[in-house]
């Protein structure tokens, strides 16, 4: 599942240091959500949504139609 981090926060008008702090993070914890190194911990996701300003939490996500970990299983 590909996560929408870092297109959300430009959306926002956000740097990453703005969103690390708004989050109590350090700016290497965006950069590594943003390059999916690691994902934000489940307990950081209301937060994260409310700071980007969307709806719901499922906003951060890409449709599965736009996620290319999921050609493997449509060959």
């Amino acid at each position: 599942m590909v996560m929408r981090i870092a297109e959300q926060r430009k959306a926002a008008g956000l740097s990453q240091q703005q969103l690390a702090d708004s989050m109590g993070v350090a700016q290497s914890n965006v950069v590594g959500w943003e390059k999916e190194l690691y994902l934000p911990r489940s307990y950081q996701l209301p937060l994260l949504r409310d700071v980007l300003g969307l709806r719901c939490i499922d906003e951060l996500y890409a449709p599965e139609d736009e996620d290319p970990s999921m050609d493997q299983y449509t060959a």
